[in-house]
């Protein structure tokens, strides 16, 4: 989906990668959302303070699957929970979007039911949920459970 929220670059990078494809034949837009720690000189970047003799910055990145084009990089300190970059990020209706358990907040996440964008993670341990729907699932696929919420 183009429109006026979303960046020319990144119109621009869908159409170099449109023709790639996946593991999964999805026609919409798929995107990983994930980060790492980076050790900074500790002199040079004291803002990064992570202990008394230690900086690091944390560098989120989401990156479109069908090629290696980062749609979104955001350094924050190191000290950061990964969650907290979902509040800085925009989904797109229709796109899907992957992250780890570190991503679990289901707060934060309804803005991507109002956005009318999908999400995939794997939950903490010890979320209790219930569970509304259930459809059977063929043997011969990695599909563990399907269900849904009717």
């Amino acid at each position: 989906m183009t429109g006026a929220s979303t960046p020319i670059w990144r119109t621009r990078a869908r159409r170099l990668y449109a023709q790639e494809s996946l593991a999964a034949e999805l026609e919409q837009t798929v995107y990983a959302l994930d980060s790492t720690t980076i050790d900074p000189c500790w002199n040079l970047f004291p803002w990064a303070r992570f202990r008394s003799t230690k900086a690091t910055v944390k560098l989120h990145m989401l990156l479109n699957l069908r090629g290696p084009i980062p749609t979104m990089i955001a350094i924050s300190e190191g000290k950061q929970a990964d969650v907290c970059v979902l509040d800085e990020l925009i989904p797109e209706a229709g796109l899907f979007y992957v992250m780890d358990r570190g991503y679990s907040d289901f707060q934060r996440l309804y803005c991507f039911v109002l956005s009318s964008a999908f999400f995939v993670t794997r939950t903490k341990t010890g979320v209790k949920l219930n569970r509304l729907e259930s459809r059977p699932v063929t043997a011969s696929t990695s599909v563990r459970s399907d269900t849904s919420s009717g």
